[in-house]
């Protein structure tokens, strides 16, 4: 293995420990010594590492500069400073991570930092860089435009203080130790959909009450409502009221529901459990539970059509959404798992961006539609969606085997029972975590480009990231 791929490991590795809380000893696993070293080293000498950084981030706390960027900028640096890594290398290493996975300005940001924090270390330290030695000029954007420096508090073998604590830049929280406990989910919008998905009824007369039950069952059995809450955090992100868009958010999570119960029946994975309880085709029949989930996508489609809004943006996002649950989404994503052996990662992701990503990426694109947003503005977000829709099946495959039917609320092992190709069988646990945490941080990436109240999307990001964690 290359050492910038161990190098990008080291980074990951500590990225995930931010964000997720897990133990560093567990994600580096069977890692090879170079990224077991640099991932260990700068987990030791974090604070120090830290504290160098914010020094020359000046006009930016450490924590407000993204949990990634922190980690491409501390492996560089104890690269350089205990490896006795040039620094050109270290720094051009550093720079090509943040261009393949972070923010669009962070390239520029990594590289300001770290080229000011070589130039001064050489001014201190005999003999000096060589001019071509010296990392590119820093992005003076992100720099105090007085160009003060604040009173060093406390020195540390590389010169730096101890930073402040504050906010978070891009949106993006920089996770602790205690990482989980600071992931929290938009249960207000949650609320939201739960609360309008109790209030519907879809049987008006009693010969099809037990259609009706059937129908509420399976819709009103729990989760997160991952899809709908997007649709709201959107409309949030974009200035507008959350509760005007509860039509199509309950929509989108009757079409959920409808390919949940069709993908339990015993035809396609058979399974038995689905959010701890009876999946449909146990508790009503095999017959119900295909109506079942023929009424859910029908009512759905009568349900977007009560969304408030210019006539022509409706019926633009409802054919976004009609495409993405048909044969150019969901449904096609199906059919392809079920006929069709996939054998390598290219299929592997192109199968999951119809079967899971579409609907996901739908949640997220109808609203933009219907708020009129000009093609320009929708594409970080549309960048966000399609990410977002990779890391959920990533975790997805990883969480099936790694918890139980308990936790999961359905049965595990389910992938590996078919003999299904899954991110896990495929690359190994460690590789599919590593993949995970590359999405994750594409994702929250694109969030820090697009303008507008964004926290929300980024929470819900947090959460599939981390979820049973």
């Amino acid at each position: 293995m290359r050492r910038s791929d161990q190098r990008r490991e080291a980074v990951f590795a500590n990225y995930q420990r931010d964000v997720t809380g897990r133990p560093l000893e567990e994600l580096v696993g069977e890692a090879r010594p170079l990224t077991r070293e640099l991932a260990a080293g700068v987990d030791g000498h974090r604070e120090e590492l830290d504290d160098i950084i914010a020094v020359h981030a000046k006009g930016w706390t450490v924590d407000r500069i993204a949990p990634l960027d922190m980690n491409v900028m501390r492996v560089a640096l104890y690269e350089i400073e205990y490896m006795e890594t040039p620094a050109e290398v270290a720094i051009n290493e550093a720079v090509e991570l943040a261009k393949e996975y972070c923010g669009a300005d962070a390239p520029g940001f990594v590289n300001g930092i770290l080229g000011a924090v070589v130039r001064e270390r050489g001014r201190r330290r005999e003999p000096a860089l060589a001019g071509d030695q010296r990392a590119p000029a820093p992005d003076h954007r992100r720099a105090d435009p007085r160009g003060r420096r604040r009173r060093v508090r406390r020195p540390t073998r590389l010169g730096g203080r101890r930073p402040r604590r504050r906010g978070g830049r891009g949106g993006q929280s920089r996770g602790a130790r205690a990482g989980v406990s600071r992931v929290s989910y938009p249960e207000d919008l949650r609320a939201l959909v739960d609360g309008a998905l109790g209030d519907l009824k879809f049987s008006a007369v009693d010969a099809t009450a037990g259609l009706d039950e059937a129908m509420r069952y399976s819709l009103l059995a729990g989760g997160k409502r991952v899809r709908p809450v997007l649709a709201l955090a959107t409309a949030r992100a974009r200035g507008a009221e959350p509760e005007g868009f509860l039509p199509v958010a309950c929509a989108i999570e009757l079409i959920h529901t409808y390919s949940l119960i069709h993908d339990d029946l015993p035809a396609m994975d058979d399974d038995e459990l689905r959010r701890g309880l009876p999946t449909s085709h146990v508790k009503f029949g095999e017959d119900v539970a295909i109506l079942a989930g023929d009424g859910l996508f029908a009512e759905a489609m009568r349900l977007f059509c009560e969304q408030p809004g210019d006539p022509a943006r409706v019926l633009a996002a409802l054919r976004e959404l009609a495409s993405a649950t048909g044969v150019g989404g969901m449904v096609g994503g199906q059919y392809v798992d079920v006929v069709e052996a996939t054998a390598d990662a290219e299929g592997l992701r192109a199968l999951h961006a119809l079967k899971t990503g579409r609907l996901i990426a739908a949640s997220v694109n109808v609203v933009l539609l219907l708020d009129g947003a000009a093609e320009p503005e929708t594409m970080p977000y549309r960048r966000f969606a399609e990410e977002l829709g990779v890391l959920f099946q990533i975790v997805d495959d990883i969480l099936d085997v790694t918890e139980s039917d308990e936790q999961l609320g359905k049965p595990h092992g389910s992938d590996e029972r078919h003999g299904k190709l899954t991110y896990v069988s495929l690359f190994g646990l460690e590789r599919a975590r590593e993949l995970a945490a590359e999405s994750h941080a594409k994702a929250t990436a694109a969030l820090a480009e697009a303008g507008g109240e964004m926290e929300d999307l980024r929470r819900v990001a947090d959460y599939i990231f981390t979820r049973n964690e």
